[in-house]
């Protein structure tokens, strides 16, 4: 199930009662958009199926909030902007501090709608406010919520199954937890395989689109003996080698890890995209040859009209395939369907370039201009395939992830591992095989921490650093206090990191 927020915070909790392979977060390129509905429910809703709509999955939201006695229940669906538009938790809980009285009736509300037959499944929480904020776990007005039925601490003071056995997005999601075990839905832990079932049929749309195009490139280069079209067809032809391994390798990864490849087959999608682009490359030699021949040796194009009709609908279809396989390879971020899309933008480019050169010889007589756009073809096709090559190779030699994504998850350590006593980290690396991303870093914690401490706090880690990087493998080491290396401290969290 795909979980439609961007709160690193509430995918760990989403996680820790659903199970990690139940919830996938939102592929960073979907839009939620504001929350403007007058209800909890109306905009979790909102979300689910923004979520729902973008990514063909079954999405799950949440909206929730604090409400205040002494306010007459406000910030409620507004608690994420209590202070301003753009507020952080910390402006949204000074103000809360500031206008309620310690002891004040506080109640947390939580809405969790499933999209499909859109399910809602409701949390309460009854509390009171502390006198002032303690704990350095949680989020949000965590630090002066004490629960009802506690043992006096606040939220921020609990740990995570503390939390949930009292919390309102526990209860809700108690609820849908017995829901989908009646068996009215099936489980979460499917979610991951029937995600990848639209990325097959990407792969399976490109071998089919190639092989219909093949037919008539061949047809229509017979008949007008035009070198330029006669090399288009040759070029389908190693486009659906292509597509086929695109197609293959695809199923391939999505295959679990067993005994021979306990790391799964992720890479499988890789050297697929490194293929391609040899066939591309060996696709851009052939035009070459073929088209140098025919200026040498000179040649005859007839009855042009039927080239011009079959490379324009092959242009149009292209188009529209590549499309179609791009938008699944940024959802799923599949290598192969990746290099697959870049492959057929590029054969966009060379149909145009050959129309143009038929048109031409139409207009001109000059049959000159057909070997020569086919040249000019041959080294568009050599440059997508070295493009393809390089993209592909640099995850086979496990190449690092970009800087950008390395920096988002030492943010994430930090504002995170500084709530769970972790106090430097070091170590960090990670790279990419196929879809899915491989992290591993050494935290070290605050002497005294316990084991079970120090476990939780890799585990939340794990779930924060997945809610960017969806499916990654994550590899958190605990190390004692005295391995921290000089320059590698966070700050602890304090008021101003709540």
């Amino acid at each position: 199930m795909i979980l439609a927020t961007r709160n690193p915070h509430k995918l760990v909790e989403f996680r820790r009662l659903l199970g990690d392979e139940g919830v996938a977060p939102l592929p960073p390129e979907v839009e939620l958009g504001p929350e403007v509905g007058a209800t909890f429910a109306a905009n979790a809703l909102d979300k689910a199926r923004v979520a729902a709509r973008a990514t063909g999955s079954v999405a799950i939201a949440d909206d929730s909030g604090i409400c205040a006695a002494a306010l007459g229940g406000a910030p409620g669906v507004r608690s994420a902007r209590f202070a301003g538009e753009g507020a952080s938790d910390q402006q949204n809980l000074e103000l809360l501090i500031e206008r309620v009285p310690a002891g004040s009736a506080l109640t947390y509300v939580c809405v969790d709608p499933r999209s499909g037959d859109e399910r809602l499944f409701e949390g309460r929480c009854e509390g009171r406010m502390a006198a002032e904020p303690r704990g350095s776990g949680g989020f949000g007005y965590d630090p002066v919520f004490i629960p009802d039925g506690g043992d006096g601490r606040t939220m921020a003071e609990l740990d995570g199954a503390a939390k949930d056995a009292l919390s309102h997005r526990g209860e809700a999601l108690r609820a849908l937890s017995a829901w989908l075990a009646q068996g009215r839905m099936s489980t979460p832990a499917a979610a991951p395989a029937a995600d990848r079932e639209p990325t097959r049929r990407a792969a399976a749309l490109s071998v089919a689109s190639n092989a219909t195009l093949i037919t008539l490139k061949v047809i229509a280069g017979i008949a007008t003996g035009s070198v330029a079209v006669l090399t288009e067809a040759a070029h389908s032809g190693m486009d659906l080698i292509a597509s086929l391994v695109a197609f293959l390798s695809v199923r391939k990864a999505g295959e679990p890890a067993d005994a021979g490849h306990p790391y799964g087959h992720e890479k499988m999608e890789n050297m697929a995209g490194a293929i391609e682009g040899t066939l591309v490359l060996f696709g851009a030699a052939i035009i070459t040859y073929e088209a140098l021949l025919r200026l040498a040796r000179g040649g005859h194009v007839h009855t042009i009209g039927i080239g011009i009709a079959v490379i324009a609908v092959s242009a149009v279809v292209n188009l529209v395939v590549s499309r179609i396989i791009g938008r699944r390879a940024r959802l799923s971020g599949s290598v192969a369907l990746e290099a697959d899309a870049l492959h057929l933008s590029a054969d966009v480019a060379s149909s145009v370039a050959v129309l143009v050169g038929l048109v031409l010889v139409a207009a001109t007589g000059a049959e000159w201009i057909d070997p020569a756009v086919a040249l000019v073809v041959a080294f568009g096709v050599a440059v997508a395939g070295v493009r393809i090559l390089l993209r592909s190779s640099r995850a086979l030699v496990d190449e690092s992830l970009p800087e950008d994504e390395l920096e988002w998850i030492r943010s994430t350590i930090r504002d995170v591992g500084a709530q769970h006593g972790v106090v430097a980290f070091h170590k960090l690396r990670a790279r990419q095989a196929g879809s899915r991303r491989y992290v591993d870093v050494h935290v070290q914690f605050e002497a005294g921490t316990t084991l079970e401490a120090a476990h939780e706090a890799a585990h939340d880690l794990t779930g924060a650093i997945r809610a960017r990087l969806e499916g990654a493998d994550i590899l958190v080491h605990v190390e004692p206090r005295d391995r921290v290396e000089p320059g590698t401290e966070i700050a602890p969290a304090g008021p101003g990191n709540l």
